[in-house]
Order: C-alpha cells, then sequence, then structure tokens
C-alpha cells in the first residue's frame, strides 16, 4: 500500500477487501501483515455489553498513535485504560458505529494533556462474527501535533 494515500482510503480499501459480500468482516479477517505500513496508525477496540452497558477498551493501539495521547489514560466504567483526552466523544463515535454497522471518517482536534493540539483524521469500521453483531471496531488515525 502507498503512504501517499490517506490512511481513511487505505484502511476502507483493505476493510472491503476482507469483508467480501458480509456487511463487515470478522476480527479475525484482520491481518496486520497485510497493512503493516499503516499498522502503526491502526488500532483495534473490543467490545463487551454488560448490564446493557457496552465497555470498550484497546485489544492494540499503534505505536504512532501514542505520541498523539502522549500516555493519556481514561477508563470508560470498569473496562482496561482506553487512551484518549477525549473519552466521551470517542465513546459516542463507538455508539454510532454499533448503531450504524458502517464506517465513519471524520476529521477533528483536540487538546491532550501535555496541551498540544492535536488535528486527526481518523476511520472507524465494524467487526464482528456476524452482520448483525458488532464485536470490535478497526480504526487508523494520522494526525499533526501543534503546540
Amino acid at each position: 500500500m502507498s503512504r501517499e494515500r490517506r490512511i481513511t482510503e487505505l484502511l476502507l480499501g483493505y476493510w472491503n477487501i476482507i469483508k467480501g459480500n458480509r456487511l463487515f468482516p470478522k476480527y479475525d479477517d484482520v491481518n496486520s501483515h497485510d497493512i503493516s505500513d499503516i499498522w502503526d496508525n491502526c488500532f483495534i477496540v473490543h467490545i463487551t455489553n454488560s448490564s446493557e452497558k457496552n465497555k470498550y477498551n484497546y485489544l492494540y493501539l499503534g505505536t504512532n498513535l501514542e505520541q498523539a495521547y502522549n500516555g493519556d489514560s481514561l477508563t470508560i466504567d470498569d473496562a482496561p485504560p482506553l487512551a484518549s483526552p477525549m473519552v466521551d466523544r470517542l465513546v459516542n463515535k463507538y455508539e454510532e458505529v454499533l448503531r450504524s454497522r458502517a464506517p465513519i471518517i471524520e476529521e477533528d482536534a483536540f487538546v491532550n494533556a501535555r496541551g498540544k493540539t492535536v488535528r486527526y483524521r481518523q476511520i472507524l469500521l465494524p467487526l464482528g462474527p456476524n452482520d448483525s453483531e458488532v464485536s470490535h471496531i478497526l480504526g487508523g488515525m494520522r494526525y499533526k501535533l501543534y503546540e
């Protein structure tokens, strides 16, 4: 894959290939070797439902993304830490993926715990065991830091 194209296009193209004729691919269909040139800018979120409330935690957070958050760590309920200074906003986006069962692409900005502005473009892609259940979200993000 070429690094000159946007991560949103690259990851969406890969997701479309691995989903085939299904609404979305399974978690096990994702192979990091297939997208090794962008893998450090990707993440995978696992979704569990406990008492009718969804919980999210990272199974994978690419090394390039750790710098954007500068080690910020917030939790959602009792789930393992979800690194984000904007956890409520992320939860809303994850809930949108669950409802729509479709990709979401967004461009925005936030200020991390170190006071740096992070401008980013990201994509969130549903993964699940069947076309009616989303169990994971595959995401990709590229960003720039500003003082």
